[in-house]
């Protein structure tokens, strides 16, 4: 079962948090299927980087 199907499952289930998914996308989903099960586009997480 790859990473998509198992999101389809998650989503079946009632899964619905869109940063849920985000989890997924770059690890086997892609941002078209992050789409297609959120119905958002993926926008990636900002990071800041501090350094001391």
């Amino acid at each position: 079962m790859t990473i998509y199907q198992q999101c389809l499952v998650f989503k079946s289930w009632g899964q619905t948090s869109v940063d849920f998914y985000k989890s997924f996308v770059g690890a086997g989903l892609t941002q078209d299927q992050f789409k297609e099960i959120t119905g958002e586009d993926y926008e990636a997480e900002a990071t800041t980087n501090v350094q001391n």
